[in-house]
């Protein structure tokens, strides 16, 4: 995997858990193919859009794919 790509991995999942909302901590992202790739589960639709949004500001010139699961 190209170290630029896990960089930017990590800054979406650090801005991710940023928003302080413990039921975030099962969000996983990844940089591929011009897409950050939200996956993993969350308890509710608000925190899966939370998510998304999080990581909107690092999301310049690509396109988000939330495939985040609710648990209900």
């Amino acid at each position: 995997m190209d170290a630029s790509i896990d960089e930017k991995s990590q800054a979406l999942e650090s801005m991710i858990q940023q928003t302080g909302h413990r039921g975030l901590d099962r969000v996983r992202a990844r940089v591929k193919d011009g897409w950050i790739v939200l996956w993993g589960q969350v308890p509710s639709y608000y925190l899966k859009q939370l998510a998304q949004e999080a990581v909107r500001p690092l999301a310049i010139g690509l396109q988000i794919r939330n495939e985040l699961r609710v648990n209900q």
